[in-house]
């Protein structure tokens, strides 16, 4: 039997075979588990498994997940998120009588809890950031507190920070279709194919202005539901706008920019780096350091608050501000299979904590944490807040504008109604 860290398990013994077959075609070599670990007990499983899902066994079948990285394994194991290894599993192997046996005694174990009986439901919630990261503690950790007392303990949200439940910051999105996680949080402009709708508001000029933004994405979310209809949208909201930090060389004019390599987050910080003259490059954010420090990059567009949150503070010399900039945008989305099995009553608590009032909360803690990133930039020795000379910024704005435009038209050109978004958007 595989056991995971979540209770969830599979006991076919050709399973095992084909798990490790799995994880070996994945790339991964140290496969030692436990005696202890396999024989961990099913009625432990069971149970837990049955804490989480109810009485719902009917998709036991496809709730296979790879065993966590054994206590006793010296070096970590990267190992294939359970989703791959379900399609591999089905593959391998049939149904037999062991697993048939294990659900029925499943299906027992269900029927034997006291009728009515309340089961206390604990859901997943991932992030790709570290603990320290101010989302962590001060929106995070305060959603699970309202929703628990909301529901009188009844459902329950534990945090995985750090990609805990895989580490890709690009697979956040699909961590909640597929179940790994039950709710996500996501950065659209990792995968922006998916997300063009909701990726307008990171054009410059769309809000009204950085603090109305999240207003502006709930006031358009019906038209954006398209782009999410595979989860429940729980929240949206933006930073605050971006600067560009630089290595070695200053930012003070358009012609700066000629030749660098700057690192964004989305086709849309591309398409502006790329109208003002440098390189665009896409890298995920928990990279951008090491990046930065190396010479990879030469710079990098992002917010104010990075200085603090990912230390760009020390591998930048240079901080360039004034001009309209990119507005990343952020999204919570659920499961929707696991938000359809939710009573109303918790479905009520989990919107009341979510939707625009943990928009608002986000954008206000990072405008904070922004803030101060400034001030400590332009406190810190050795370094250069540089605020760029009205002319000098009317010229980057105006080309912002154009790119603005030109991405509005295309959409259009797609048959996706662009302008009427924006308008929703363009909201106080």
């Amino acid at each position: 039997m595989i056991v995971d860290c979540h209770g969830h398990y599979t006991t076919a013994p050709g399973e095992l075979a084909a798990w490790r077959k799995a994880q070996i075609a994945g790339g991964v070599t140290d496969l030692r588990i436990t005696d202890d670990q396999i024989r961990e007990s099913l009625e432990g499983a069971q149970l837990k498994l049955q804490r989480e899902r109810g009485t719902d066994v009917t998709g036991a079948r496809t709730i296979i997940c790879t065993l966590k990285a054994a206590a006793s394994t010296a070096t970590p194991t990267r190992l294939m998120p359970h989703e791959s290894f379900a399609r591999f599993a089905r593959k391998e192997e049939k149904m037999t009588g062991s697993r048939r046996f294990a659900f029925a005694a499943l299906a027992l174990l269900a029927a034997a809890l006291p009728p009515g009986m309340p089961a206390a439901q604990e859901l997943k919630l991932a992030h790709f950031m570290a603990p320290t990261h101010p989302y962590h503690p001060r929106v995070f950790a305060p959603f699970t507190d309202e929703v628990e007392k909301a529901t009188g303990g009844k459902l329950k949200v534990r945090i995985f920070p750090g990609g805990e439940l895989g580490a890709n910051p690009a697979e956040q999105f699909n961590r909640a279709v597929d179940g790994v996680a039950d709710i996500s949080f996501v950065l659209p402009g990792y995968t922006a194919a998916q997300f063009p709708r909701i990726l307008l508001m990171e054009y410059p000029g769309v809000a009204k202005s950085p603090e109305g933004a999240a207003r502006g994405l709930w006031n358009a979310r019906e038209l954006l539901e398209e782009e999410f209809r595979r989860v429940k949208l729980l929240s949206m909201w933006t930073i605050t706008p971006g600067a560009i930090y630089t290595r070695e060389r200053p930012v003070r004019s358009l012609a700066d920019l000629k030749g660098m390599k700057l690192r964004v987050a989305s086709s849309v910080g591309g398409d502006l780096v790329k109208a003002w003259g440098a390189t665009p490059v896409f890298t995920p954010v928990t990279e951008v350091y090491n990046a930065l420090q190396t010479g990879v990059i030469d710079g990098v567009l992002i917010d104010g608050g990075a200085a603090l949150a990912f230390k760009l503070i020390e591998v930048s010399k240079y901080v360039t501000v004034g001009m309209q900039s990119v507005l990343t945008t952020f999204a919570l989305v659920m499961n929707r299979d696991v938000w359809n099995r939710l009573p109303a009553d918790q479905k009520a608590a989990v919107e009341k904590a979510t939707g625009l009032a943990m928009g608002e909360r986000a954008f206000s803690v990072w405008n904070e944490v922004s803030a101060k990133g400034i001030e400590a930039i332009a406190a810190a020795p050795g370094k250069e807040l540089i605020r760029l000379a009205p002319p000098e910024a009317a010229r980057f704005d105006a080309i912002s504008k154009t790119v603005t435009e030109n991405a509005v038209k295309a959409l259009e050109a797609k048959g996706v109604p662009a302008r009427k978004i924006v308008s929703a958007m363009a909201v106080n």
